[in-house]
């Protein structure tokens, strides 16, 4: 049916409903009202909706998307401290280095490995701090990562706050297809949950033996 017909249809069914309407409160006014005008008023009503609900198309229900789940990540110098079943970082290089095993991926539920050396494009994190890698690293690294890993690869990039600036200096020199795989975990120590914004991690609590952080779905 064309948009001319249905409001014609609508039309001639409303102006019917309010006929029937007219005279069976008319008649009320009278007393004169019975159950057969009632019953008719209820069945007109009843077919301009099923004639309705046949040409009018159903509300659209659009999917709420679900916020990002948080997790909870543990890193530490000395892996063998870390609880088992948990999301951990491990450095993959350097004088914490650990072994990258099946037994340690049974170990843990997630492992993000961690390079200090600008070397390993395998590694799912460089390390950017005094005596490891520096914010000049960035390009060549996140290149060499997302060659390794492809273009769904996440580039994760760990500094601090006072650091943050230079390596996203950095980043933007990259093409944006390179930008796009950038994922920010930021050292921001305050004790409480939290993640930084504008970053997808955030290491937030220092303690004897392992650090923590929140990270944002995107992240993990």
């Amino acid at each position: 049916m064309n948009p001319q017909d249905l409001t014609a249809l609508i039309t001639a069914s409303t102006a019917l409903i309010a006929a029937v309407g007219a005279i069976v409160h008319s008649a009320s006014t009278r007393k004169m009202i019975t159950p057969a005008m009632v019953t008719t008023e209820v069945a007109a009503q009843g077919v301009f909706a099923r004639l309705l609900s046949r040409f009018v198309p159903p509300p659209i229900r659009r999917k709420v998307p679900k916020p990002a789940a948080l997790v909870t990540m543990y890193d530490s110098v000395n892996w063998q401290g870390l609880r088992r079943g948990t999301d951990v970082a491990l450095y993959i290089c350097g004088r914490y280095a650990a072994p990258n095993t099946p037994a340690m991926k049974a170990r843990f539920r997630t492992i993000t490995w961690i390079c200090v050396c600008a070397k390993h494009p395998e590694a799912n994190a460089l390390d950017i701090e005094k005596f490891d890698a520096t914010p000049a690293d960035v390009p060549q690294w996140t290149h060499d990562h997302v060659a390794h890993y492809g273009p769904h690869a996440r580039s994760r990039l760990y500094c601090n706050l006072g650091t943050w600036p230079a390596v996203k200096a950095e980043v933007a020199s990259l093409p944006l297809a390179l930008r796009s795989t950038v994922r920010y975990w930021v050292a921001h120590p305050t004790g409480k949950a939290h993640v930084v914004p504008g970053s997808s991690a955030t290491q937030w609590g220092w303690a004897a033996g392992y650090d923590t952080s929140t990270a944002l779905g995107d992240f993990t």
